[in-house]
């Protein structure tokens, strides 16, 4: 993965998926639309174990750039 790639998907899991899940939070209360606790839970939870992920790429990645040096 490329540091652009990279970039792009921190600020994603850290600040736009975050973002959206309010927004749904907001707008699930508001319209009353049935099961809208459940995604917001569920786009949480994604969120969770994708930054997860990208945490432990870049975990292996800087341990990589260590054992180079």
């Amino acid at each position: 993965m490329n540091n652009k790639t990279y970039d792009v998907l921190k600020y994603l899991f850290f600040f736009g998926i975050p973002a959206i899940t309010f927004l749904w939070g907001v707008i699930y209360v508001v319209w009353n639309i049935p099961y809208g606790e459940q995604i917001a839970i569920t786009i949480s939870g994604v969120q969770t174990a994708l930054g997860i992920a990208l945490g432990l790429t870049n975990i292996a990645y800087n341990n990589k750039k260590l054992e180079e040096k």
